[in-house]
C-alpha cells in the first residue's frame, strides 16, 4: 500500500496521472484504472512495475520481515465496479467483479512469492490504434517510458537502467507458460523478470518459472 502511494506520487510529478482504485482481496489487493483506452492500460502497467521496484527497494533496505515479498499479476480485461457508501459515512468503497478478476485469480493461483506474471491479453498501445499488441509489447514500451523519466527516483536513487532478464517475456529467450487451473481450464502465462539499477543498488525482480 505504501509503495502504491509512493509510485502514484512519483508518476504524477512526471505528468503521468493514473486514476487508480484498489480494493482488498483479503490477502492482497486488486488495483485498476478507472480511465479507459490505450494510454490508461500502459500507464497502469508502468505504475504496476514502479510499485514492484519500490517494494523491492524498500525490502532490500529494511529489517527482515518488515516489508512483504509479494507476488503480482497484470491483465487487461472487462470488469464492473460497484461503489458503495457505508451508511451515513461519506466515504465510498469500491469493489470490482468481472472476467479480469477471474483471470487474475487463476493467473496467480500457483505463482511463487516474488513471482510476476502477465495475462495473455491483446490491446492497442498508444499511437498504434491500427494493430493489437500483447504482453511483450506492453512491457517493452513500459520499460522505455520509465527510462525516459529522467527525474524519477526510488529510494532516493535514480533509475539508471532497467532491463528485461533473458527468460522474461520480452527477453531473448522468453517462452510462454501453459497452466491448467483447478477447474481444468487452460491458461497462458507470461512471466516477468527485471534487473533494475538504482545508483549503486541492483535489484532483480521476478522468479524464473519451471516450464
Amino acid at each position: 500500500s505504501y509503495s502504491m502511494n509512493s509510485a502514484h506520487t512519483k508518476l504524477k510529478r512526471e505528468g503521468v496521472e493514473v486514476n487508480f482504485a484498489r480494493t482488498t482481496t483479503g490477502d492482497g489487493y486488486y488495483v485498476w484504472n478507472r480511465d479507459t483506452g490505450s494510454y490508461p492500460n500502459l500507464d497502469l502497467l508502468t505504475f504496476f512495475v514502479l510499485v514492484l521496484i519500490d517494494n523491492a527497494a524498500a525490502r532490500s533496505q529494511s529489517a527482515v520481515g518488515t516489508v512483504p515479498l509479494i507476488r503480482a499479476g497484470f491483465h487487461v480485461g472487462s470488469l464492473y465496479e460497484l461503489s458503495q457508501a457505508e451508511g451515513i459515512n461519506p466515504t465510498v468503497f469500491s469493489y470490482i467483479v468481472g472476467d479480469v478478476t477471474i483471470e487474475l485469480a487463476r493467473l496467480l493461483d500457483d505463482a511463487e512469492p516474488g513471482g510476476i506474471r502477465l495475462g495473455d491479453f491483446t490491446s492497442c498501445l498508444p499511437d498504434e490504434a491500427d494493430r493489437q499488441s500483447g504482453p511483450s509489447d506492453f512491457l517493452t514500451r513500459c520499460r522505455h517510458e520509465l527510462l525516459e523519466m529522467k527525474g524519477l527516483k526510488v529510494a532516493d536513487r535514480s533509475i539508471d537502467n532497467l532491463e528485461l532478464l533473458d527468460w522474461s517475456t520480452g527477453g531473448a529467450s522468453a517462452r510462454s507458460i501453459e497452466r491448467t487451473d483447478k477447474h481444468g481450464m487452460p491458461h497462458t502465462v507470461h512471466s516477468v523478470g527485471l534487473s533494475v539499477d538504482l545508483g549503486d543498488m541492483n535489484l532483480e525482480l521476478g522468479v524464473r518459472e519451471r516450464l
